[in-house]
């Protein structure tokens, strides 16, 4: 079931609807933005700025490497008692959830600014790039009927537990490709020479988009293939196995 998107798309996936449920389900929450536009042709090594513009000795100061800080929220996941956002929106529309996972696989950007000059002109220069994974650690609900019974309250936390290790395993593995490659999609593109405000407005949003779209070309095949892990639990056969363990 997919709720309705707000600006951060939120995606609620259950398994039946009341009418059709056994005494409980599953759920996961998941928020990830994208920005919707063709990464060839974003990454396209031909850039904008008039680099003739800049002498030998200032253009090579502009043109150094960034720093590029990578980090990511913590993975350790946190029982709830109140239930996430959204959910309840989702029971009056006639889903049963006992369980529901809620994590954050988006990527926020920061940049900090340099300009240099000399007698040839002024550059701007992307100074440092941050990129956090996440906005909060994994938060793990379970509904009240479920936290009273011994047998049910291990199967669902073992399965929400399951969401959580592999949003673990994709911030790893975002976190690990994110220094080893976003350097070298971003080299020698972090930097415009500049003769007035407005030129210089431009140039931070040309560069921040570059750097996004960087950021997302090697994002969004780890996040896709970690949607798949969870839809591949999310299923009405695997609740039925696992829910077989309490005999229901």
């Amino acid at each position: 079931m997919q709720m309705p998107k707000s600006k951060f798309p939120n995606d609620y996936t259950f398994s039946r609807p009341r009418t059709h449920a056994p005494y409980f389900e599953f759920g996961t929450v998941l928020r990830a933005t994208a920005l919707l536009v063709a990464l060839v042709c974003s990454l396209d090594p031909q850039s904008a700025w008039a680099s003739t513009r800049l002498g030998d000795s200032l253009l090579g100061k502009c043109a150094r490497a960034p720093e590029i800080v990578i980090q990511a929220q913590s993975n350790q996941a946190t029982i709830v008692k109140n239930q996430p956002r959204g959910a309840r929106s989702a029971i009056r529309s006639g889903w049963k959830i006992q369980g529901l996972t809620k994590f954050d696989r988006d990527t926020y950007v920061s940049f900090d600014w340099e300009k240099l000059r000399d007698q040839s002109g002024t550059c701007l220069r992307l100074k440092r790039m941050e990129v956090t994974i996440g906005d909060s650690s994994p938060k793990v609900w379970l509904a009240p009927a479920v936290a009273r019974n011994a047998c049910l309250k291990e199967v669902v936390l073992a399965h929400e537990l399951k969401h959580v290790a592999h949003h673990k395993a994709y911030s790893d593995q975002l976190k690990r490709g994110l220094k080893r490659k976003l350097g070298r999609l971003i080299r020698g593109r972090m930097y415009r020479a500049v003769t007035n405000p407005t030129a210089e407005e431009n140039a931070k949003k040309a560069i921040e988009r570059i750097g996004r779209l960087a950021v997302l070309k090697i994002q969004k095949p780890l996040e896709i293939a970690a949607r798949k892990k969870d839809r591949g639990i999310d299923t009405p056969q695997n609740y039925a196995k696992e829910l077989g363990k309490c005999g229901l």
